[in-house]
C-alpha cells in the first residue's frame, strides 16, 4: 500500500515538472504582450533614442540639388554611312541606334573624364571632423567644436585643392594635410611619414619623385587641423557620376488612360543632374552636353577625313589600271584588225562587266569599311556574303564567254576589263566629291535645346530617415525583449532553478509596487516617515502572501534543525535579501515570537535605513569587545530588537572568525525564539559563509530575472565547499506575469480580498 502510494506520487511529480518544462519552453501570446507592457518604458527609451541619433544624422547631411537640360539626338543615318544603306537591309543587320550609342558615351569615362579633370572632381579634400558628433557640431556652426582636440577641424575652417597627383599604386589612399600657420602646410603620407611641406598657392613637386604634386589654391584653418586627401582614379570617379546622370527619352513612355505605354523613341533627351555643389553642377552638366557635341563632331571629322583619304590614295591606281587597260586593247586590235564583238559577244560583255562592277563596288565599300571595323562585324559580313554571289553569277557567264571562238574571247575580256576600269575610275571621282561635300556640310547629331537650367533642391528624404529610425528602434527594443525571453527567462521561472540546483523552493515573493515607492523613499531621505517596513505599511500586500508562506514553511524547517538562528543570504548584491529579512522579522513577531534582527553586513549594511535607527554602535562594537550586547541593541517593538552592522570596520572577517561571534550567537539563541542574521553577497565577501556555519537554517534569497544560472551556481558551491547546508530558496521579485504558470495562484485571490 505504501509503495503504490509512492509510485503515485512519483508519478504526480513527474507530470508536474513536465509540464512546467513544457510551460519553460513555450512562450504564449499573453505573455509577450506582459513583457511588452512591463517594459515599455524600455522600448520607449530604445525608440526615442534611435529617433535623436537619426535626427542627429539627418542634420549632417548635405543638401541635394538637381539640374537638367534638353537635347536632341538625330536618329536617322546620314552623311558617308547613307551609301551603305543597301548593304544593311541586303543583310538584315542591325545596330544600336545613335540615341543609345550617345547616351552610353555621355555616361562613359570617355566624356566625363576631361569634365571630371577640369573640375577637379578626382581630388578630395575634406575635414578631419570629431567622431560621431564633429559633424553635427559643424553644420550647425557650434561654438562647442573648440573644445576637440586641435588635430579636429573647427566652424569655418576649409580648404581646396585643385591639383593633387600621386602615382597610380598610391590612388585611393588617404593621404593627411596638416595647417602649420602663415598658409604654411605639411603632407602625410597613409603611413604617418611626412611627404612634403608646402605653401598655399604655390605648385609643389616632390624633388625625389615628380609623380607627387600638389597646388592648395586656399587654406583656412588652425594650427594642427588636419584635412584627409585622395587623389582617385578618374574610372571611379566617372562610374560614381554615371549614377547621378539619369537620361529619359521624353517620347519614350507616356500616361494614357493612367498606363505607361512604351513609344519609338523620339530622340528628345532629357538629361537631369544631381550633386552637392549647387554653384557648379549646372557648368558641370553644360560641360558634358559641350563634351559630347564636340566629340561627336570630332569623331564625324575624323571619319570622313579617313574616307575622303582612302578615295585619293585608290585614285591614282585607278587612273593607272585605267591606261594600262586602254593600251592593251588597242595593241590587241591593231595587231588583229578585230574592231567589234559579235551580237553574242556584245550581250554577255555587258552582262559580266554590269557584275564586275558591282563586285568592284563591293570590294571598294569593304576596303572603306575595314578604316572603321573588323572582318567580323556585320555590315562586312553581309558585304561577304553578297561578293560570293556575284562571284557565283560571275562563273556562270565566264563559262558563256568561254564558248565563244578564242579572238573574240580575248577581245571580251579586254573589253570587260576596260569597262570595269572605267567605271571604277569615275565611282571615285564622284565618292571624292561627294565626301568633300559631306565634310564640308558636317554638323552635329546633338542639338542643344535647352542648357542646364539654375539648380533646384532635391526633396530631402530626412523624415523618411527619421522614420526610419523610429520604426528600426521599436522594432530593436522588441527584438531584445523577446530574445531575453527566450534565452533569459528561464531564470525568472522557480521550477527550473529548482530543478538545476537541487534545491527546494520555500517560497515564491512577487514584484510589488509598494515597496517600489518605499525604496524611491529611502534614496529621497524623505522627512517625517519613520517606518520604510512594507509589512507595516502594507501589510495586504501580494508579496506579504509570499512571505507569510514563508514564514509558516520556516516554522517546521526550523523546529527541525539544531539551533533556531535563521541565516538568509543571495549571491549577489541588490537582490531583495534585507527586504525578505527584514520583513520576515515582523511576521515572526506578529506570531508572539521574540526576533533578533541582526545585519550582519559590515560593509554596506542599510537595514538601519528601513528601520530609522541608528548605524552604530552596533555588530562591529560588539566584536571588538568595546560594549556589551545590551549596550548595542536597538529595540524596534515588544519583540523585535534590532543589532546594527555598527562602525564600519577595516577587517569585517577577521572580526567574525574570532572566538566571540560564536559565544555571542550561543547567548542571543537562548534569549530569543527567533535569530534572523542578514548576510553578506556570497561572490562578493567570505562573511556570509562564515556566519551560515553556526546557523540551524540557511536560504538564500534569488532575484528573479536580476541573476544568472552560472552566478547562482557559482555561490552555491562555494558554501557547500565549507561544508554549509542551504535548506531552501527564496524566489523574490517574480513579475506578476507569472500567475500564468500557475506559481501562486492564491496572490490573486488575497489581493481580491483587500
Amino acid at each position: 500500500m505504501e509503495m503504490d502510494m509512492s509510485n503515485s506520487q512519483k508519478m504526480r511529480d513527474s507530470r508536474r515538472y513536465s509540464d512546467s518544462h513544457q510551460l519553460a519552453d513555450e512562450i504564449t501570446f499573453q505573455e509577450l504582450l506582459s513583457a511588452f507592457y512591463q517594459q515599455k518604458w524600455f522600448v520607449f527609451f530604445v525608440t526615442f533614442s534611435c529617433f535623436i541619433v537619426t535626427f542627429c544624422y539627418t542634420l549632417t547631411i548635405s543638401p541635394l540639388y538637381q539640374t537638367s537640360a534638353l537635347i536632341q539626338i538625330d536618329n536617322q543615318q546620314k552623311g558617308l554611312g547613307s551609301s551603305l544603306e543597301g548593304i544593311t537591309e541586303q543583310g538584315s543587320v542591325q545596330q544600336s541606334s545613335p540615341i543609345d550609342i550617345e547616351k552610353a558615351l555621355m555616361q562613359s569615362r570617355y566624356i566625363l573624364g576631361p569634365m571630371i579633370e577640369a573640375y577637379h572632381l578626382n581630388i578630395t579634400a575634406k575635414p578631419r571632423y570629431f567622431p560621431v558628433i564633429g559633424v553635427f557640431f559643424a553644420r550647425i556652426n557650434s561654438p562647442l567644436s573648440f573644445l576637440f582636440p586641435s588635430s579636429y577641424v573647427r566652424n569655418g575652417e576649409s580648404i581646396s585643392v585643385d591639383q593633387f597627383e600621386v602615382p597610380p599604386d598610391m590612388q585611393e589612399q588617404i593621404f593627411l594635410i596638416e595647417a602649420r600657420g602663415h598658409q604654411q602646410y605639411n603632407v602625410y603620407m597613409p603611413d604617418g611619414r611626412l611627404l612634403l611641406t608646402g605653401m598655399v598657392g604655390q605648385m609643389i613637386t616632390l624633388q625625389q619623385d615628380p609623380r607627387y604634386k600638389i597646388h592648395v589654391n586656399y587654406l583656412r584653418a588652425h594650427p594642427g587641423a588636419e584635412f584627409e586627401l585622395i587623389d582617385q582614379s578618374i574610372a571611379t570617379i566617372a562610374d560614381t557620376f554615371a549614377r547621378h546622370l539619369l537620361m529619359i527619352d521624353i517620347g519614350s513612355r507616356k500616361l494614357s488612360d493612367g498606363t505607361q505605354i512604351s513609344l519609338a523613341p523620339t530622340g528628345v533627351l532629357s538629361i537631369a543632374l544631381s550633386g552637392g555643389d549647387e554653384n557648379k553642377i549646372s557648368a558641370m552638366l553644360n560641360t558634358i552636353i559641350q563634351d559630347t557635341i564636340e566629340k561627336n563632331l570630332e569623331q564625324k571629322n575624323t571619319a570622313a577625313q579617313q574616307v575622303l583619304n582612302f578615295f585619293h590614295q585608290q585614285l591614282p591606281i585607278a587612273a593607272a589600271d585605267l591606261n594600262q587597260a586602254e593600251t592593251s586593247i588597242n595593241q590587241y586590235r591593231s595587231k588583229t584588225k578585230m574592231l567589234s564583238l559579235s551580237s553574242e559577244g556584245t550581250f554577255l560583255l555587258q552582262q559580266v562587266s554590269s557584275l564586275q562592277q558591282s563586285l568592284e563596288q563591293l570590294k571598294l565599300r569593304k576596303a572603306e569599311l575595314l578604316l572603321s571595323y573588323t572582318e567580323q562585324h556585320p555590315l562586312l559580313q553581309a558585304i561577304t556574303e553578297q561578293e560570293s554571289q556575284l562571284t557565283a553569277q560571275l562563273k556562270v557567264l565566264d563559262n558563256k564567254v568561254g564558248m565563244l571562238p578564242a579572238s573574240e574571247q580575248k577581245l571580251v575580256g579586254f573589253e570587260r576589263t576596260i569597262r570595269v576600269k572605267e567605271q571604277m575610275y569615275l565611282a571615285l571621282l564622284t565618292n571624292i566629291q561627294q565626301a568633300e561635300v559631306t565634310q564640308a556640310g558636317i554638323v552635329s547629331d546633338i542639338r542643344v535645346l535647352s542648357w542646364a537650367t539654375y539648380p533646384t533642391e532635391m526633396p530631402s528624404k530626412k523624415m523618411i530617415i527619421m522614420l526610419g529610425g523610429i520604426i528600426g528602434g521599436f522594432i530593436l527594443s522588441i527584438m531584445v525583449i523577446i530574445i531575453r525571453l527566450l534565452f533569459v527567462r528561464k531564470m525568472d521561472e522557480p521550477d527550473y532553478v529548482e530543478e538545476q540546483l537541487g534545491i527546494s523552493i520555500y517560497a515564491i515573493i512577487p514584484h510589488s509596487l509598494a515597496q517600489e515607492k518605499i525604496a524611491k523613499e529611502i534614496r529621497r531621505k524623505i522627512p517625517g516617515i519613520n517606518s520604510f517596513v512594507l509589512a507595516k505599511r502594507h501589510p495586504k500586500d501580494l508579496a506579504m502572501e509570499g512571505l507569510r508562506s514563508l514564514r509558516t514553511t520556516l516554522q517546521f524547517a526550523v523546529a527541525e534543525a539544531k539551533n533556531n538562528i535563521l541565516a538568509i543570504t543571495g549571491a549577489s548584491p541588490s537582490i531583495g535579501k534585507s527586504f525578505v529579512t527584514t520583513n520576515l522579522a515582523f511576521l515572526l513577531a506578529d506570531t508572539g515570537k521574540t526576533v533578533l534582527l541582526i545585519d550582519s553586513d559590515m560593509r554596506k549594511g542599510k537595514i538601519h535605513e528601513q528601520l530609522s535607527k541608528r548605524h552604530a554602535p552596533g555588530l562591529a562594537d560588539l566584536l571588538e569587545g568595546q560594549l556589551s550586547f545590551d549596550e548595542v541593541k536597538q529595540p524596534i517593538s515588544d519583540k523585535i530588537d534590532f543589532l546594527s552592522t555598527g562602525k564600519y570596520p577595516s577587517n569585517p572577517s577577521e572580526l567574525l572568525m574570532k572566538d566571540h561571534i560564536e559565544k555571542f550567537l550561543s547567548e542571543v539563541s537562548a534569549r530569543y525564539d527567533i535569530v534572523l542574521i542578514d548576510t553578506p553577497p556570497v561572490l562578493a565577501v567570505t562573511d556570509s559563509v562564515i556566519l551560515m556555519q553556526y546557523a540551524g537554517t540557511n536560504l538564500m534569497v534569488i532575484g528573479s530575472g536580476q541573476e544568472t544560472l552560472s552566478e547562482i551556481s557559482h555561490a552555491v558551491k562555494r558554501i557547500k565547499k565549507n561544508q554549509v547546508t542551504i535548506h531552501g530558496l527564496v524566489f523574490n521579485n517574480v513579475a506578476k506575469q507569472k500567475h500564468a504558470y500557475g506559481y501562486y495562484y492564491y496572490y490573486d485571490y488575497g489581493s481580491k480580498q483587500k
